[in-house]
């Protein structure tokens, strides 16, 4: 059997059985939920799927990306390589999502959009109805998922020729371009976007989308908010959009091991070391500088990620929860992938 035709019965397992024309007909069972999504309901459920920071690739670390589950429905932040396979650990498919949040559109956070749509839409091709699935971002993310869908079209054209029903794979798609303020909001939660400092130190020149922009997201529910820091550096837009959050998941750098690692790089032309450096303090956030935006919005609790580390050491890392500590009074909780912690209650991180 050829792979494609593989494919297509692998698609096929995933529709209901139709019965055959000799057999009574038969009522189809409901559809059965997916016991992840089942478990959050009546609660607001956080699970780091990619703590890494920065476009490098890790052993230990899977690229940024975040998953939120809400009295039963999920939303995704962020969706970096890899994410497929992340949800996939978590026990969520691509199928379940109902939007995704995308802070900016640096490679690490938008690289996994692709197989996003790629593995949404094989859901098309097994008879599946699913709803487009909402993408929301700063200015150039509708252009991003376009390019994505181009890029996803040729694949799956291959395989709508022995499923020619199956819409083409731009249905399993609707971006908008946001700016900052109240940028989505249904019946389980409310997403409120500002712009950070990530850019503050490169000149971005306006284009066909506007102005380049950087967003900190704010999730509210009945059940508690979270607050997603995304690529920052210090400012006091974050802290007041993290005000009495029980959650701030927070990016942290650890600047004197990226400054190593910079030295090491020998391709850099002289004097441009001092560039980076400046760009990793005020486009990003130290362990103080962590602290301050954590006790300043009084938030509940501090989760680490979108980690930057380069070496790779466990000590160092934890030490970095440990710097945040000295400025802040509250739970620090250096992130790792898969962790999930139950939002607005005290319930210890799962293992």
């Amino acid at each position: 059997m050829k792979s494609s035709h593989l494919f297509l019965a692998a698609a096929l397992l995933l529709a209901p059985a139709s019965g055959r024309a000799t057999e009574p007909a038969v009522k189809e069972p409901a559809p059965v939920e997916n016991p992840v999504l089942a478990r959050s309901r009546n609660a607001m459920v956080l699970t780091l799927l990619g703590t890494a920071g920065g476009p490098l690739a890790r052993p230990d670390r899977a690229q940024p990306a975040n998953l939120l589950l809400v009295d039963g429905s999920a939303y995704l932040i962020d969706a970096g390589e890899g994410t497929v396979g992340q949800l996939a650990k978590a026990g969520v498919t691509t199928g379940d999502l109902r939007a995704v949040f995308i802070t900016h559109l640096h490679t690490d956070h938008t690289a996994g959009i692709p197989g996003l749509l790629m593995f949404r839409w094989s859901y098309l091709m097994a008879g599946m109805p699913l709803p487009a699935l909402r993408l929301v971002g700063p200015p150039g993310t509708a252009e991003m998922t376009d390019g994505a869908v181009g890029f996803a079209t040729w694949p799956t054209e291959t395989l709508r020729a022995q499923a020619p029903k199956t819409p083409p794979v731009a249905a399993v798609a609707a971006a908008v371009n946001a700016l900052p303020g109240v940028i989505y909001q249904d019946d389980k939660i409310k997403v409120t976007a500002v712009e950070n400092t990530h850019y503050d130190a490169v000149a971005l020149k306006e284009g066909p989308q506007g102005r380049h922009l950087s967003f900190s997201y704010r999730v509210d529910s009945r059940f508690g908010s979270v607050t997603f820091t995304g690529d920052t550096g210090p400012g006091k837009a974050v802290s007041d959009l993290a005000r009495g959050s029980d959650l701030l998941v927070s990016e942290i750098i650890d600047i004197p091991a990226m400054a190593r690692f910079v030295a090491r790089a020998a391709s850099l032309p002289p004097g441009a070391d001092k560039g980076i450096i400046a760009h990793m303090e005020r486009e990003h956030l130290s362990p103080d500088a962590v602290a301050r935006i954590a006790r300043d919005a009084g938030v509940k609790k501090v989760v680490l990620s979108h980690i930057a580390n380069p070496d790779l050491d466990p000590v160092q890392t934890e030490a970095l929860g440990t710097g945040v500590s000295k400025g802040f009074d509250g739970p620090v909780v250096v992130g790792r992938d898969l962790l999930t912690l139950t939002v607005g209650a005290e319930d210890a991180p799962a293992p």
